[in-house]
């Protein structure tokens, strides 16, 4: 499984984290909006490296990710 992050927020929402549970894979998600966008993603960072899509795979154990909207 993967999971999509496609964030929709208000524009004064600057930071937020969730903890979403996927099978056997845990995922830390921060959503950080630097520029007050209301939806897209310019960066997915999963564990350290970035990733060119917006879908994040659901391989067993704990992920962090950060996205950059």
């Amino acid at each position: 499984g993967r999971i999509e992050i496609d964030p929709c927020i208000p524009s004064t929402l600057k930071e937020y984290t969730v903890h979403r549970v996927l099978r056997d894979a845990s995922f830390d998600i921060t959503i950080k909006n630097p520029n007050g966008k209301q939806s897209g993603v310019s960066k997915i960072v999963l564990d350290g490296k970035t990733i060119e899509d917006t879908t994040v795979p659901a391989t067993p154990g704990h992920h962090v990710v950060e996205v950059i909207m």
